[in-house]
């Protein structure tokens, strides 16, 4: 078949990035009328939630999203909510006091504040990490 060009088989399809199924883990508010119905939904199912108040700008908020994301995809049993500074969530960092980013707010099952780390660093990630899981650990416990 002289003028033909060859048969090339098309790529193997890939599974998704690792990524995007983790991102799925972590919800991202874009309000602050949002948070509160997500924190309001979330107090129902009980036990806490956590809360990333981030910025784009923001370097270490960007090296702990994926951390946090992979917290969330490791822990069902606590939500997690994200909220990128802008002119549309400037309320919800006001409200909340958000003076630092990044900051977490940890959330028992009535939407009090169980913590508070304001301009969390890096290093302070496993400490952190430990923390939200025995406060989730303490609150299956009295769930039980």
């Amino acid at each position: 078949l002289g003028g033909s060009p060859p048969f090339n088989p098309p790529p193997p399809l890939r599974p998704p990035l690792r990524s995007s199924l983790l991102a799925m883990q972590v919800q991202q508010i874009p309000s602050p009328a949002e948070l509160r119905a997500a924190v309001t939904a979330s107090a129902c199912e009980g036990g806490i939630s956590v809360v990333l108040f981030g910025s784009k700008q923001c370097a270490a908020c960007r090296a702990l999203l994926p951390r946090t994301r992979r917290l969330a995809a490791a822990r069902r049993d606590v939500r997690f909510f994200s909220l990128e500074s802008s002119k549309t969530t400037a309320e919800a960092f006001q409200f909340h006091e958000i003076t630092a980013v990044p900051t977490f707010l940890v959330l028992d099952a009535s939407g009090a504040i169980l913590e508070t780390r304001a301009g969390l660093a890096l290093a302070e990630w496993p400490a952190f990490r430990s923390h939200v899981e025995a406060l989730a650990d303490s609150c299956d416990a009295w769930a039980a």
